[in-house]
């Protein structure tokens, strides 16, 4: 990805579940994780700020 992205997929049994980004913003301030579980069509976003 890049130096502020990273994905990722899950196999807790051998097959994959869900399949996710995770981005930080360019000032590090909020975390956007998006993704969708593996055979569904219901994509989800998750937005996190950073704790002072």
């Amino acid at each position: 990805m890049n130096k502020r992205a990273v994905a990722l997929a899950l196999y807790p049994v051998g097959k994959p579940i869900c399949q996710m980004t995770f981005k930080v913003s360019a000032d590090g301030k909020t975390m956007t994780e998006t993704g969708k579980p593996v055979g569904a069509d219901e994509p989800f976003t998750a937005v996190y700020d950073r704790q002072k």
